[in-house]
């Protein structure tokens, strides 16, 4: 949208029809449209108070909003007026004006929620509209204010308390105007007059005391303080008589108030000169096209029933932008390149200049216009394409030069070429002719233009080509004498070893180039994603210091209203707050570094396209090659078999746990990501019966009919997934708590936290109810700080405990066996899951038995916020026959018992999510035997479980056998590849350098968490280390198969030397022209690769 276009008039932009929000599509069209900045101003306010007449105002209208003069709210949804900004340059203003709240009509406060978190969220400028005096019921009708902790997300994890999210709203919210309308008071306060932002301060100022009423006065107040530290007011005078006011957008400036002409003139000059354009966290600026995104991204949040979150739509819009930039930036390139470069180019350094121009500003758009690309994976990406063009424009010049020189090498030396067809130098004195005028047409050609960089290299090949022919008519030619001829030919060779090392100073030279030329781009990159990332830090840095100051500005105020409660809390904010912002600070510290280091590694990488000298070693490739094959065959993936039979996994013997290696080669075995459903609780509940209905089993997990523990350790049995196709289900049934023969609570607390540690999805199992007693048994979840630990690094608080937990912890599913009362709360049915929620709601009240009885239902709410409660009654009426259940056929079964069974089944095979590390890395079988052994093995050993210390061991791992994998498959590409000797060391290298790429390939596909590079360096060195013996082969292969076949050529001249066939008068001629027989015989042997030189000057070392 440019500059000069606007909108004619208002536009709804979200629909609101029976209560549900819809974009519209046409208004999102002209959002997208508009690349410029936008400052973005919304109104929200009770209905009927005149919020449209203001937009109109600042529109520089009178009409434009629709203005209501009835008891019906006139404005529906979300209205939009874009206009170019009056005072900003190259910004857009964009005017929201909002369906009225709390119209009696709709009777929807959830709706009007949604609205009024929608302004919020959208605007720069949030304007609240309200009549009359700032009184205690203008605060109540800004309730909404209060629920905006219960409507938006800053982030996608869920958080244990609103430290975070009270630091990051205040990052992205708006700046708040409070417009006060009709107003006939006057602003005064002990006898002071007062302005209206004073007035505004005053009303907010908080009561001390800790009653409900004091709490209620207190909350929309400290909402307000909170959210928004940058507040103004506006107080406006009744515009004219009440009569007249229905025709308020037909009245001119005159037959107005002249009062509130002149504040509605400050209210828009206010908003011109101070509102800013909407930015998200990090300084990232919002245009058109963008506020279209967060549009879209926030009203699906909304109708999918989940809340708005920042972080989900940033992240959202980056990939978005971040593709784009990159298409953007190779377009540029591509278009640039191919308006500047005329092909073929005389030199190639015309050819990089212009390449390094073209990049440099394809990098500077793509850095312009991305953000939030903090793995650089965009970066990357567009570099790699960024190479893949510049490869196809040097193949291109190269090719184009070449078939350019070998057309004007046809025409200018195909008569000559004629001429000796014919035999015109068939004749004494025609060698020197021929030479004369090969000469001539040499010099015609180098005179030629736009020849390209390949035109001595083509010349030479060329010239190469037809020395048989050159030779040939001077052994014709009988004016020559016998010595003149040799003379010819040692002059021949000559002019054509001196052509070849010019020639190859040239190759040499263009490498050199080609290395500068990379170096320097390197530095370039460097230069513009360092600059980039230090004003994002700054920027960061900039904002974190703005918020801590508004913090400090409110804690101080509170101490002087003497709101001491209030102002510790805020002050433990600022606490957390800096020490986060501390370390968010070293942790970004590090960014700079590492992305440069992305950059070395790349740069290294791209170095090897330069050729250099190294060895090789053919033989041992193939023999590595055979032996992967070897291992490959005998590999088993658990896919299509199946365990027959559980096994133990982990073995609990005289109250010390060890693993089963049996059990582990098993996991080791399978590829497939799994799915992890482990069950947990007291001992004969009926766990065992459950995972054998998972498994699809009567029999398997052994059932017991004893008062005496069943399952000892924890047990595992892997079958194929029933639903979700190419993955495993593992299931872990547990050793029953609460053993009265073992006896052991600690034992037992280490098996309940290896089930959480290990499963995806962890069942809870109880007979009965849930009660107080259910709830006191499951006593092992309010350990599990003490038992797990998330970080290696010392903690100094719980909060970030509870959030790392929460990103890791399995979903949590409680089953109530036996359960034989009627699903009822207050007279109505309820669900099992809202049954589940109404028992762990926490018991009001402080005593220490309270809190006793809340702790576990806290922990559970916080640890497991994904829930889930299955009731089974009574499997069969007959008590007798439970001994005996795995041996009953389903027909026996009570058909409750059993649909409630396949309800449970059904949402496991559906719901129950694939096991996954942080950063979304999925857990595979042989992962996952590497997390038993290492949390089991931390467990014996006296320390606690650690997740972040049992990642990095199986990165260890998986990251030395991904590097290992892709040398191998450098090897083995290597040696299918190449025929040794190669004619030129250019050929090996070009070689190695394909399947070095595909190796690096490789090893990114099977690697994870190599944060430091350290495998991916020692993938360089070993290749490079195999690159040197590959060339050594390469030599030896060259030298032998020389040596073999000058030693055949030879042979008849040795026989002839032994007999003394040269030892008579003219021998030595005679000699000489045996030796040039077998010389000239030796130059026809093909592919003697880069020691053909080498045995001649040996071979014939008697002359």
């Amino acid at each position: 949208m440019a500059s000069e276009t606007y909108m004619p008039g208002p536009m709804c932009l979200i629909e609101n029809v029976k209560g549900k929000l819809r974009p519209n599509q046409k208004a999102l069209e002209i959002l997208s449209a508009i690349t410029q900045p936008v400052v973005v101003v919304a109104i929200v306010g009770l209905y009927r108070t005149g919020k449209s007449y203001l937009m109109n105002k600042l529109a520089g209208k009178n009409t434009g909003f629709s203005l209501g003069s009835t008891v019906q709210s006139h404005t529906k949804g979300i209205w939009m007026w874009c206009l170019p900004h009056p005072q900003k340059e190259n910004h857009t203003l964009v005017l929201l004006d909002t369906e009225g709240l709390g119209d009696i009509e709709k009777g929807d406060n959830q709706n009007d929620c949604w609205i009024f978190a929608l302004a919020i969220l959208l605007s720069s400028t949030f304007v609240y509209n309200s009549m009359g005096a700032i009184n205690q019921q203008a605060m109540d009708q800004l309730q909404y204010v209060t629920e905006l902790t219960d409507r938006i997300r800053t982030t996608s994890s869920p958080h244990s308390n609103g430290v975070e999210d009270s630091a990051k709203f205040v990052s992205f919210f708006p700046d708040f105007v409070w417009t006060l309308r009709d107003v006939t008071i006057k602003l005064e306060a002990d006898g002071q007059n007062l302005t209206a932002d004073e007035y505004l301060e005053n009303s907010l100022t908080l009561k001390q005391g800790t009653s409900k009423e004091v709490e209620k006065y207190n909350l929309p107040r400290l909402c307000i303080r909170k959210f928004f530290p940058k507040k103004k007011c506006f107080v406006f005078y009744p515009p004219t008589e009440w009569k007249k006011l229905s025709e308020l957008d037909e009245l001119h400036d005159d037959e107005l108030d002249s009062d509130f002409v002149q504040q509605a003139a400050e209210f828009c000059s206010f908003i011109f000169s101070s509102s800013k354009a909407k930015s998200l966290p990090g300084g990232i600026e919002v245009n058109g096209a963008r506020l279209e995104k967060l549009v879209l991204t926030y009203i699906n949040a909304i109708s999918s029933g989940d809340l708005p979150c920042i972080e989900n739509a940033v992240l959202t819009m980056a990939k978005i932008e971040n593709s784009a930039a990159v298409q953007k930036a190779i377009a540029h390139y591509n278009q640039q390149m191919s308006q500047r470069v005329k092909l073929p180019t005389e030199t190639l350094q015309e050819l990089l200049e212009i390449h390094r121009t073209c990049e440099r500003e394809a990098i500077e758009i793509f850095l312009r216009t991305s953000f939030k690309d903090e793995d650089h994976s965009f970066q990357k990406e567009l570099l790699a394409q960024l190479e893949k063009s510049w490869k196809g424009t040097c193949n291109k010049n190269m090719k184009l030069s070449s078939d350019r020189c070998s057309e004007l090498l046809r025409n200018i030396f195909g008569p000559l070429e004629e001429a000796v067809t014919k035999g015109d130098y068939s004749q004494p004195g025609g060698y020197l002719l021929f030479v004369e005028e090969r000469d001539e047409l040499k010099k015609k050609y180098l005179r030629e233009p736009g020849k390209g960089i390949q035109a001595q290299e083509i010349l030479q090949e060329y010239l190469q080509s037809k020395a048989i022919m050159a030779e040939a008519i001077l052994q014709t030619d009988h004016a020559l004498t016998v010595k003149q001829k040799e003379i010819e030919v040692e002059r021949a060779k000559a002019e054509s070893a001196e052509a070849a090392i010019k020639m190859l100073k040239e190759r040499e030279e263009k490498h050199l180039q080609m290395m500068r030329e990379r170096e320097i781009c390197h530095q370039e990159r460097v230069r513009q994603l360092t600059e980039k990332m230090e004003r994002e830090r700054a920027q960061i840095v900039e904002e974190q210091e703005k918020i801590l100051a508004l913090k400090l500005q409110e804690q101080e105020r509170l101490l002087k209203e003497g709101i001491k409660e209030e102002s510790i809390r805020l002050q433990n904010e600022i606490q957390i707050m800096e020490k986060r912002n501390k370390e968010k600070v070293q942790e970004e510290a590090g960014y700079p570094h590492a992305a440069m280091k992305i950059l070395e590694d790349m740069h290294k990488m791209e170095q090897h396209i330069i050729p250099q000298q190294g060895e090789s070693l053919q033989e041992h490739m193939k023999q590595l090659a055979e032996e992967k094959k070897e291992a490959l065959g005998c590999q088993v993936v658990m896919a299509a078999e199946t365990m027959k039979a559980p096994m133990c996994l982990v073995e609990n013997k005289n109250k010390q746990l060890s693993v089963n290696p049996g059990a582990i080669q098993i996991l080791n075995n399978i590829s497939q990501p799994v799915v992890v459903v482990s069950i947990v609780g007291m001992y004969r509940t009926g766990k065992s019966y459950l995972m054998n209905c998972l498994a699809g089993q009567n029999n398997g997990f052994p059932l017991g009919s004893t008062v005496q523990s069943q399952t000892k350790g924890i047990w595992m049995w892997c079958v194929p997934h029933p639903t979700k196709p190419n993955h495993t289900l593992v299931l872990l049934d547990t050793e029953g708590l609460g053993d009265v023969e073992k006896g052991d609570p600690r034992n037992d607390a280490w098996i309940f936290a290896l089930a959480v540690l290990l499963s995806s999805t962890f069942v809870y199992n109880s007979m009965s109810t849930i009660n107080n007693d259910a709830l006191e048994k499951l006593h092992y979840v309010t350990k599990l700080t003490e038992l797990i630990k998330a970080k290696s690094s010392p903690r100094s608080d719980a909060i970030e405990d509870t959030r790392e937990f929460v990103s890791f912890f399995p979903d949590f599913i409680w089953t109530v066996r036996d359960f034989t009362l009627e699903l009822k709360l207050d007279g109505r049915c309820i669900t099992e899951d809202e049954y589940l929620e109404n028992a762990l709601k926490l018991i009001p009240g402080q005593n220490p038995q309270i809190q006793a009885s809340n702790w576990p239902r806290e922990c559970i709410r916080q640890f497991f916020p994904r829930r889930k409660c299955f009731v089974f009654d009574w499997p069969v009426s007959d008590p007798q026959l439970l001994a005996k259940i795995e041996s009953i056929q389903e027909n026996q079964l009570n058909p409750k018992f059993q649909k409630q069974s396949k309800t449970f089944c059904s949402h496991i095979f559906t719901y129950a999510s694939t096991k996954k590390l942080r950063e979304g890395i999925l857990v595979t079988g042989n992962r996952l035997g590497t997390l038993v052994a290492a949390y089991v093995n931390a467990i014996n050993s006296g320390a606690v479980p650690c997740i972040e210390n049992a990642v990095k061991t199986l990165a260890e791992r998986e990251n030395s056998i991904a590097m290992q994998r892709a040398a191998d498959h450098y090897c083995e590409q290597v040696a299918q590849k190449l025929r040794l000797p190669t004619d030129t060391l250019q050929e090996l290298l070009g070689v190695h350098t394909a399947c070095e790429k595909e190796a690096i390939a490789v090893f990114m596909e099977h690697s994870f968490s190599d944060d430091q590079w350290k495998f991916q360096k020692k993938l360089v060195a070993t290749i490079d280390k195999r690159k040197e013996d590959f060339i050594r082969q390469n030599e030896e292969a060259s030298l032998s198969y020389c040596q073999a076949e000058l030693e055949k050529l030879s042979e008849s001249l040795r026989e002839s030397i032994s007999r003394g066939d040269f030892s008579v008068p003219g021998g030595h001629s005679l000699y000489l022209e045996t030796r040039k027989k077998v010389e000239l015989g030796y130059g026809r042997v093909p592919r003697k690769g880069v020691k053909l030189s080498r045995p001649r000057r040996r071979r014939l070392r008697w002359d």
